[in-house]
């Protein structure tokens, strides 16, 4: 996590996305893809997914479909995620113990905007932060562009 020395791990309620599935259809990688738009964390998504692998997945939360998703769009465009590539392999997943600070989901989205409004408060003031941008040391004035993923 930006600007701290611990892991936070986000408790939350596990709601999915409700899709409609429609009948368009697309080819990414050579896989036969779906069309599938929902309204979810504030946003409307439109996916595309294929059966031809039977993993209810996706990236981030998108998830909950009959098939994994290659492609994803939010509605305004600002988030696009698609698939490049895919391959077998044998290696192990490692799975890494880490001491967690338990967060609220209000909590984490507080704390997010928190990084991006006021980022030189997450510093401390005893902290010199120089930017080539702005010639010099940043103050508590800068700022970081805000626009999550999740609206609500």
């Amino acid at each position: 996590m930006p600007f701290r020395s611990d892991a936070a791990i986000l408790v939350e309620d596990s709601d999915m996305p409700e899709w409609r599935i429609g009948t368009e259809e697309m080819i990414i990688l050579g896989y036969r893809c779906l069309r599938a738009t929902a309204f979810y964390c504030g946003r409307e998504w439109v996916v595309w997914f294929t059966y031809e692998i039977p993993v209810a997945a996706g990236p981030w939360k998108l998830c909950n479909l009959p098939g994994l998703i290659l492609r994803a769009e939010d509605g305004t465009g600002d988030y696009i995620f698609e698939c490049e590539a895919l391959q077998h392999d044998k290696s192990l997943i490692r799975k890494y113990e880490w001491h967690y600070t338990r967060m609220k989901k209000n909590a984490w989205l507080a704390f997010e905007k928190r990084m991006y409004t006021a980022p030189f408060s997450l510093f401390g003031e005893n902290t010199l932060i120089i930017s080539g941008k702005k010639g010099g040391r940043l103050d508590d004035t800068w700022t970081i562009p805000y626009n999550p993923i999740e609206l609500e």
